[in-house]
């Protein structure tokens, strides 16, 4: 396992960057959906329409978003210390995207006077939120059931995700309006009972603002220090000898493996070395190198074997003998003069064969 993460570490740089811009994107729509909402929710004696408020809510994207982002930050600072004050943190300012669209106040103004309706109700507004999450929970088990019965019946990985979307998109399109109307009206019988408004002060705001601040710095230094070990710890394991070679069958067992997700079976003609075949067959540039894939009879097993230049530590732990049976894919022997290094996915019963 942390072989594969560090390999996908430097591999992966191009999805995680893909994934970061998307989900800004896709968090942009849904602050725009919500905001929107909540204006057609507080200007419903007017009965303005949906379009109205999607112009309405445009203007409020970059203030509801810089809301979610202070109060994730807050919230997960206050995690740290033993969760309790997070959960505490979350239901105190659980009602500032509400408070941005009637009141129009942002930022820690927002987060402050949410702060202000849930304090002497926070029991009541924490049961609510349970309720109606676990309302939800309940309710939305029905996408769950419909994913593993999907995945059980079809095995191709692209039904299976679309129709996991498909649920997701269902529930957003019934469950986020009727939410979004809840909290509404908690936020207008607490509105309704504290008229009076707390002053906004700069002290108020850096007593939440500065724990937050330095629980932010040591979460990025335990974040720079966990990235560091792990890329730092791939460099030096390309240095080892066989480093190489191991990740280079390892990139190919991934391939191998979501073909066989797709497929129920790795690709491949049972009596001889296949390694050329993989090009076509998993659509990849293979490694150059002194390479093999060999496949079992029922194509349910897989070796990948590379043969080495000198003895490498990773060869104690890989497959020896002749897992396929003589005259085959031959993984050596243990030894010091060992060169076969030979992996799979699969676990072999076989006992490997030891150098007298």
């Amino acid at each position: 396992m942390i072989i594969t993460t560090l390999y996908l570490l430097p591999f992966s740089l191009k999805w995680i960057i893909f994934h970061f811009f998307s989900t800004i994107l896709l968090s942009f729509i849904f602050y725009w959906l919500i905001a929107s909402l909540i204006f057609v929710i507080k200007d419903r004696e007017e009965r303005i329409d949906f379009k109205k408020g999607l112009k309405l809510g445009a203007k409020k994207i970059i203030s509801l978003f810089w809301i979610f982002f202070l109060s994730f930050i807050i919230n997960s600072a206050g995690m740290i210390f033993f969760i309790i004050p997070g959960i505490i943190l979350w239901v105190w300012f659980f009602l500032a995207s509400y408070v941005l669209i009637y009141e129009d106040k942002r930022g820690m103004a927002a987060l402050l006077r949410s702060k202000d309706l849930v304090s002497g109700n926070w029991w009541g507004v924490f049961w609510r939120i349970i309720i109606i999450f676990g309302i939800n929970f309940i309710t939305s088990s029905w996408s769950l059931i419909l994913f593993f019965i999907s995945k059980s019946f079809f095995q191709f990985s692209f039904v299976v995700f679309f129709i996991s979307i498909l649920g997701g998109f269902i529930e957003m399109l019934f469950f986020s309006p009727f939410n979004t109307i809840y909290f509404a009206l908690i936020y207008e019988n607490l509105s309704l009972i504290k008229k009076t408004e707390l002053e906004i002060t700069l002290k108020r705001k850096l007593k939440y603002l500065l724990p937050t601040i330095l629980a932010t710095i040591i979460i990025g230094i335990i974040g720079c220090a966990i990235f560091g070990i792990l890329y730092f710890g791939y460099k030096s394991m390309l240095k080892e000898p066989g480093g190489k070679e191991l990740m280079d069958l390892i990139k190919v067992m991934l391939k191998l493996e979501m073909y066989y997700k797709d497929h129920g079976k790795y690709p491949g003609v049972f009596g001889s070395n296949q390694w050329d075949i993989l090009k076509k067959e998993l659509k990849m540039d293979l490694p150059k190198g002194n390479y093999e894939y060999w496949v079992s009879k029922d194509n349910q097993n897989y070796i990948l074997k590379a043969t080495l230049k000198s003895w490498s530590y990773f060869l104690k732990n890989d497959i020896d003998g002749e897992p396929f049976g003589p005259g085959l894919v031959n993984c050596g022997v243990q030894g010091e003069n060992e060169r076969e290094f030979c992996i799979s996915s699969k676990e072999f019963k076989k006992e490997p064969k030891f150098r007298d």
